[in-house]
């Protein structure tokens, strides 16, 4: 019981301190709207795409938001921006983290909602990778992106620690 009221003291310390922190978050005079819309992939798809019974576990603890996507709207005012960029719709993503726990069903999903917002421009900015078992998922997934004026992407950290920066490159350039 003692370990119960740690753990559940631990998750409430660190939800009160992500709390204050986006609570706290100074909001850019350029942002004019946000809207938010939370896409519950289970409920859409029928099932848990992911594999392995430790996420199947995993995901069904309270709180658990592992299936739940957020696809956030930002409305920016930027005046030096040229004419021409006005309403230029932008699809951002980070931090995908291929692992092979979620599966590549899952991503086709999120590049589908993706395409659905009819982006001018992708950007993918690090962190697609964490097991080289997952690189022949990006030609299936990522490779079906779809913009007006291309998809670009850096890698991070994680792709680095792959050591198969040159794979992945060829992937993504596939």
């Amino acid at each position: 019981i003692e370990t119960y009221f740690l753990v559940c003291g631990g998750v409430a310390a660190i939800t009160i301190v992500d709390w204050l922190s986006r609570s706290l978050r100074r909001i850019p005079k350029e942002l004019r709207d946000t809207q938010a819309t939370i896409v519950d992939v289970v409920e859409l798809l029928g099932h848990a795409p992911c594999s392995g019974w430790i996420t199947h576990s995993f995901r069904r603890l309270p709180g658990n938001q592992i299936f739940e996507m957020e696809v956030a709207t930002k409305t920016l005012a930027l005046p030096r921006l040229p004419p021409e960029l006005d309403g230029l719709k932008i699809v951002h993503f980070s931090d995908l983290h291929l692992y092979g726990h979620m599966t590549a069903e899952f991503f086709a999903f999120v590049v589908e909602q993706a395409n659905a917002l009819e982006p001018d421009l992708i950007a993918i900015t690090g962190d697609l990778m964490d097991r080289a078992r997952c690189l022949p998922w990006i030609g299936e997934t990522l490779g079906r992106l779809r913009s007006r004026h291309g998809t670009y992407c850096i890698l991070g950290n994680h792709d680095m620690y792959l050591r198969q920066t040159e794979n992945l490159l060829r992937h993504l350039g596939d």
